[in-house]
C-alpha cells in the first residue's frame, strides 16, 4: 500500500539522515 511504502520511507530517511 502506498501509506506503508510513505511509512517505510520516512523511516529510511530518518537512518539515512542518522
Amino acid at each position: 500500500t502506498t501509506a506503508s511504502l510513505s511509512s517505510r520511507n520516512t523511516r529510511n530517511l530518518e537512518s539515512f539522515h542518522k
